[in-house]
């Protein structure tokens, strides 16, 4: 890995590697948004494991642009619901109701998600070896604040 990589990066790099972590992932990153609703968030996310499964390929199955569907996954994307079940589907997953066990205010958007997004990955990579200095780097490039989440706030 180059000490040069942005976090985004290192994400596709880790998941093109490690595929059978992505369903834990997705797992946590709706869970997250539905915690806190912070769809930029859930859309980088999402934009990133499409880039493990290719953009092109997923735009070509849904029948929309590479630009339609980097631009959809986008942290400033807004897509519509039919693009993005499509493109959920393209990548393997669908959305499912759920009832809700509990009812729960909707919270603002926190700052939180990001951290636990990101703390997953980071702890991935340490798991694997990459240097700290590359993690420190990627975190850098990618203009993201990288705290690790504190153990009230993962429960």
């Amino acid at each position: 890995m180059s000490i040069d990589q942005t976090l985004d990066e290192l994400m596709v790099d880790y998941f093109t590697e490690r595929p059978e972590e992505i369903d834990e992932y997705m797992d946590l990153i709706f869970s997250e948004y539905e915690n806190d609703r912070n769809l930029p968030a859930l859309l980088s996310s999402l934009r990133s494991l499409a880039r493990v499964k290719g953009v092109s390929n997923i735009a070509k199955e849904v029948k929309m642009s590479r630009q339609g569907v980097q631009k959809a996954l986008s942290a400033n994307g807004n897509p519509r619901l039919g693009s993005f079940t499509a493109i959920v589907r393209a990548m393997g997953y669908r959305l499912m109701p759920q009832p809700v066990m509990e009812i729960t205010a909707v919270a603002e958007p926190s700052p939180t998600y990001e951290v636990r997004n990101i703390d997953y990955l980071i702890q991935s990579l340490r798991r694997q070896g990459v240097e700290e200095r590359v993690l420190e780097t990627a975190v850098a490039e990618s203009r993201v604040e990288y705290k690790t989440a504190s153990p009230q706030e993962d429960e």
